[in-house]
């Protein structure tokens, strides 16, 4: 018969494994969504991106759209190479599980 302890333990035990299995799925869609970022045609198409967001959005919502498609229309450039960067940084972060708390918290 087990103990309540080694119940305890098993339990832990699983719970750390799930909770990997979890990061590493997240890891892996966020992997293929980085690879696809840095595709030239997503440069190409990022402006476009979203506008077709903001089609079909609330009336309330129009304004943020508005004011997003306005700054990125300025300096596509700037913004691609950003949405780059931290796709490929979240995507490593949870594939290796490095930075955790900075990257669960940011």
């Amino acid at each position: 018969m087990r103990t309540q302890e080694q119940n305890h333990e098993r339990r832990a035990t699983w719970s750390v494994a799930l909770v990997g299995a979890a990061r590493t799925a997240f890891g892996v869609i966020w992997a293929v969504n980085a690879y696809l970022t840095w595709r030239p045609s997503f440069a190409a198409h990022y402006v476009g991106y979203l506008h077709n967001a903001a089609r079909g959005q609330p009336h309330a919502l129009a304004w943020w759209f508005d004011a997003w498609i306005a700054a990125v229309a300025r300096a596509p450039e700037a913004f691609v190479l950003g949405t780059r960067i931290v796709e490929t940084y979240l995507a490593l972060a949870l594939l290796t599980g490095f930075a955790r708390r900075l990257t669960y918290a940011l």
